[in-house]
């Protein structure tokens, strides 16, 4: 826990575009991987270091890589429920992760940047209370245009439809979904 909090707490401080951002990124996908409470412990690291690693996200400059060890913390750190709370509540993910997706430019190198993504957007729906932002925000548009675009990425597919699948395990959203998606999955 106490290196989650150390490089979580420095990596806010450091620039995006270094290679100490780099390594704080791996670092913390790493030591989150151990375990849930690292998992929460970064969720509960603080705005400075969420605001830092959401920048990148949406930040064209960044590097490809960059942006994709980003997402690949958080689809790490949103595979546990409490720490999917913890980050619900305190900033806007899943606008992010959007903006971050309408920026790349289509192509196969950036496929695992879209899995990554698409990982992350199905954690966050596995939360009830956020499907309907996500709804609001798009998510569907999205993950939809991510079935098409990656359709020879396996991994694009089954995240993409696992966080539509995740989006429609409540009534209001699977009505939604229904209307929208059926043309889009065939």
């Amino acid at each position: 826990k106490d290196a989650v909090v150390l490089v979580a707490n420095n990596i806010g401080e450091v620039e995006p575009k270094s290679k100490a951002f780099v390594f704080g990124l791996e670092a913390l996908i790493s030591v989150c991987q151990l375990s849930d409470d690292n998992k929460l412990e970064f969720a509960k690291a603080g705005r400075d270091c969420h605001a830092s690693i959401r920048r990148v996200l949406k930040n064209e400059s960044a590097s490809l890589e960059t942006r994709e060890l980003a997402c690949r913390l958080l689809w790490c750190v949103t595979s546990d429920r409490a720490s999917v709370s913890a980050l619900s509540s305190e900033c806007p993910l899943t606008k992010d992760i959007i903006a971050a997706m309408q920026i790349l430019p289509h192509r196969k190198s950036s496929a695992p940047m879209y899995e990554c993504a698409c990982g992350t957007l199905a954690n966050l729906a596995l939360h009830p209370p956020n499907h309907r932002k996500m709804i609001e925000l798009g998510v569907l548009t999205i993950l939809y245009e991510a079935i098409h675009l990656y359709e020879y990425s396996e991994e694009v597919q089954l995240a993409s439809c696992t966080a539509i699948a995740n989006l429609s395990a409540t009534q209001h959203i699977r009505s939604v979904v229904c209307r929208g998606g059926v043309d889009a999955l065939l």
